[in-house]
């Protein structure tokens, strides 16, 4: 039967070093997944503004942008989110469980 519990000791150190390993395992693997698109965009740029920016405007150019900085800013932007998301949720599941 579950029942609600205050504290983290009432779960048990096992359950807790668990959520806590992968709560970190996600942020990380999200930190590596940010860096290598940024290195991408960082070290591709010339040939963009070569080819993309200095070219008239087109539809395929509308898609190039969104495909390119869409991802850029999702990558930079969960970090972000992920941290208040999990702050949020963690309690609930040591409360809970």
């Amino acid at each position: 039967m579950l029942s609600i519990r205050s504290d983290v000791e009432s779960v048990g150190l096992s359950v807790a070093s668990i959520i806590y390993s992968e709560v970190f395992q996600e942020m990380y693997g999200q930190l590596v997944i940010s860096t290598i698109l940024i290195y991408d965009t960082i070290i591709t740029m010339d040939k963009e503004v070569q080819y993309f920016w200095s070219s008239p405007r087109k539809f395929v150019s509308l898609i190039y942008f969104l495909n390119r900085y869409v991802g850029v800013f999702s990558a930079l932007s969960s970090p972000f989110y992920d941290t208040f998301r999990a702050s949020n949720t963690l309690p609930i599941f040591v409360l809970v469980y």
